[in-house]
């Protein structure tokens, strides 16, 4: 009787925390025993919204988190962009400069951060009602491209590769992108042009990105914000390495970066080395552990590959009963990287 009575007791704004979850307690939202109600924070609440609250500015049922309204959740999309990159199994784009305030300028395949999404969804059997679909996903990187948040690089600026298909795409963040074209138009300019110019430059060039979200653009995009400095501009943005032309079209340019294209040779020669390896082994599989401290296969990280390998279907993982993880080929025989 005493722990109950405590329990009803307790006040407002006091947090509980249960399997790691944070919870808060509210007044408001009791029920018929005049008992106080915890809810988990989760993403999924957060999309959730009824009508009703979309409306309002703020219902006061709304569930908050340390002060925060459950708009203010970050997306599935960024927080993988953010879990890859600290687990070393994101790709990325060396800095030119060497003041550059980044050591790196992280981006992930789309096909990843869709296997990733769509994988962490079947591995939580206990809660069905919020799972993932791959409409849901790709849904929710078109409305961060739409609200420039994410940036689509186009791995072949128009030219054929079979080993890159056409559907998947570098995802990264607008603010990593444009740092790393700040990076570009530093190097690019060099001595001769003053930071006002600079400045200038990469004012322009994110005027552009705020007008067009896309992988591409046409000449005609590019008048509609730069006016009569469109040749100029697009000339300076050329060298820097920041627009491509389309090689089917001289009208398309494609968004890119000056070191995008050496990351992506990296992507491809990692793919082979990466089966290789594997194909080398006596039963075509080997410790996930050896793998990633031991092998280098080009100069993107080694859980890169694996997560990317993992997701074309190309590798499996199958843990032993020793409770070893190994990486095992799916088929041997296999020469498509």
């Amino acid at each position: 009787m005493e722990n109950q009575s405590d329990n009803n007791g307790k006040k407002a704004g006091v947090f509980k925390k249960k399997h790691g979850i944070k919870f808060k307690l509210l007044n408001r939202n009791k029920n018929k025993n005049n008992t106080m109600i915890a809810h988990p924070i989760t993403r999924s609440m957060a999309t959730n919204k009824t009508n009703h609250s979309k409306q309002s500015s703020k219902s006061s049922n709304e569930v908050v988190r340390d002060g925060l309204d459950e708009t203010a959740l970050p997306s599935d999309i960024i927080l993988s962009l953010h879990s890859l990159a600290q687990r070393e199994c994101a790709a990325y784009c060396k800095p030119l400069c060497s003041d550059s305030s980044s050591k790196m300028f992280p981006f992930a395949l789309r096909s990843i951060i869709e296997n990733m999404l769509l994988s962490s969804t079947k591995e939580n059997k206990n809660d069905s009602s919020h799972a993932l679909t791959i409409t849901d996903v790709c849904k929710e990187i078109e409305e961060l491209q739409e609200k420039n948040v994410i940036r689509l690089l186009d791995l072949s600026c128009g030219r054929c590769k079979e080993s890159l298909p056409e559907d998947d795409a570098a995802v990264m963040e607008t603010s990593v992108y444009l740092n790393c074209v700040h990076d570009a138009i530093k190097k690019e300019a060099g001595p001769m042009l003053s930071s006002k110019q600079i400045d200038d430059y990469l004012h322009h060039f994110t005027l552009i990105t705020d007008s067009c979200k896309s992988k591409s653009l046409d000449n005609d995009s590019l008048k509609q914000v730069l006016k009569s400095k469109t040749s100029t501009y697009v000339t300076f943005y050329g060298r820097a390495g920041l627009l491509r032309k389309c090689p089917q079209s001289s009208n398309l340019y494609y968004f890119s970066l000056p070191t995008f294209g050496k990351a992506v040779k990296n992507i491809l020669v990692g793919r082979k080395s990466f089966v290789k390896k594997l194909q080398q082994s006596l039963h075509g599989e080997l410790l996930q552990k050896n793998l990633m401290e031991r092998c280098k296969f080009s100069d993107l990280p080694a859980g890169f590959h694996l997560r990317d390998a993992v997701c074309r279907g190309v590798v499996k993982m199958v843990n032993s009963p020793s409770g070893e993880t190994f990486v095992r080929l799916t088929d041997r025989r296999i020469r498509k990287y």
